[in-house]
């Protein structure tokens, strides 16, 4: 009898394809019942589709990514990723990272015929076009927020200026108006 990758899951995957089956392949109905967002529910799917890809495959499930995607879905961390329709290519991405395989630059790994990716039909050369980098971009959402926060500082501050000029104006008339008020009842 083949070894089936379904009974490898833990028990919260195997309830989650229980869940998605009973809900007729739903995810939003499947959201529903688990009362989280569509792209939560799509991402704990995700999750569990990249388990039985390892478990066909035979190669274990990356950690890392497993520890990220937890992160995620826990809210720790809000990665604000460049669009896959704006990734650049590997060449135009020199400037903000350099990816290394084995101590060689991908590029040139790629460029020599190193990289493979195994598809149904065997193992296929990687073109320099086809791979795309994403970067999270919270380091530059940040900065682009930087302009505004300083104008709101900038109008909280004048704020309570005139505030203060207004106030201090306020008790000065209200001074003046006691004394003459004093002065007229005498």
């Amino acid at each position: 009898m083949k070894d089936r990758p379904l009974a490898n899951l833990g028990e919260e995957e195997l309830d989650l394809v229980e869940r998605l089956v009973l809900a007729s392949g739903s995810l939003k109905e499947l959201a529903g019942v688990y009362g989280v967002s569509y792209p939560t529910i799509r991402g704990r799917l995700d999750r569990v589709i990249e388990h039985l890809r390892s478990a066909l495959a035979a190669r274990p499930v990356d950690p890392m990514a497993e520890l990220l995607a937890d992160l995620v879905e826990k809210g720790e961390v809000t990665p604000r990723w460049t669009p896959m329709a704006m990734a650049p290519t590997l060449a135009k991405s020199s400037d903000r990272a350099v990816v290394f395989v084995v101590g060689d630059r991908l590029e040139r790994a790629v460029e020599a015929g190193k990289i493979q990716r195994i598809t149904d039909t065997g193992p296929v050369t990687v073109r320099p076009d086809e791979i795309r980098v994403r970067f999270n971009n919270w380091d530059r959402v940040r900065a682009e927020r930087l302009p505004l926060l300083a104008l709101n500082a900038a109008l909280l501050g004048m704020g309570v200026v005139l505030l203060g000029i207004g106030g201090r104006d306020l008790n000065r008339r209200a001074r003046a108006g006691g004394s003459a008020n004093a002065q007229n009842t005498d």
